[in-house]
């Protein structure tokens, strides 16, 4: 997660505007929101795929989703479930795309759940904390005033703490975390389409596609050779077609 984010490093102080008065631009708005929605998406996705190769476990797996104490737990569940079919291409995408879906989840998490601030130091970023270091440095200003044991230093530490804890996100950062939500929503669309397909020879080039595909190409060492030019036809039903 951290290339999708920077830390504060060379100074100890900081000055945060939060709440009402924050400074956040629309185009840091939409791609948050897109960034959400897609997430979602690929959420869905794999709770879909899940569903479709587990079929004789289906109530099981159901009831399992159903019935998790937490959302981390259901995620935990989502990301560590093995692919239910023996196809040793399909299963490195799969997981493949699952890494990628938990990188996007601490980024979504980040987005969702941590304090917004702006900062003139920073005019182009909106910085986040969690709620567990801002509490922490409440706790150590407080000592100060109810602690006779408590020091000025300890109050420095704790800020010292939580500035380097601050999380520094950008458009930039943004937008690559949608490059990468992207790619793995691409990769769990073809899976499912290729899971949905009966016709034979549509389901081998949709697996095919998994080794030319630059995104994924990589996971393979020895990717099939063709001199065919694939074409991804985005629809509501996906479909890889050749041209000779």
């Amino acid at each position: 997660m951290p290339k999708y984010f920077d830390n504060i490093t060379e100074t100890n102080t900081l000055n945060q505007i939060t709440g009402e008065f924050i400074v956040v631009s629309d185009e840091f708005k939409i791609l948050c929101a897109s960034i959400i929605s897609k997430f979602t998406f690929a959420q869905n996705l794999l709770q879909k795929i899940i569903y479709t190769t587990h079929r004789e476990k289906f109530n099981n797996v159901r009831t399992t989703l159903r019935n998790f104490p937490n959302p981390r737990s259901r995620m935990d569940f989502l990301c560590s479930y093995p692919y239910g079919e023996k196809d040793e291409i399909i299963e490195i995408v799969f997981d493949f795309a699952r890494s990628i879906f938990k990188e996007i989840y601490e980024v979504r998490n980040v987005l969702t759940h941590e304090i917004w601030a702006s900062a003139t130091d920073y005019p182009d970023s909106i910085l986040f904390s969690n709620l567990d270091e801002n509490s922490r440095l409440m706790m150590a200003s407080s000592r100060v005033w109810h602690d006779e044991c408590a020091t000025p230093h300890d109050v420095f530490n704790a800020t010292i703490r939580y500035i380097r804890n601050v999380k520094i996100i950008n458009s930039n950062h943004l937008r690559l975390a949608i490059g990468d939500i992207d790619l793995c929503n691409w990769c769990l669309l073809n899976i499912d389409n290729m899971l949905n397909e009966e016709d034979t020879g549509r389901r081998n080039e949709l697996r095919q596609s998994f080794h030319i595909f630059g995104g994924t190409s990589h996971l393979f060492k020895k990717p099939p050779i063709s001199t065919d030019v694939v074409e991804y036809s985005s629809s509501k039903k996906k479909e890889i077609t050749h041209k000779n």
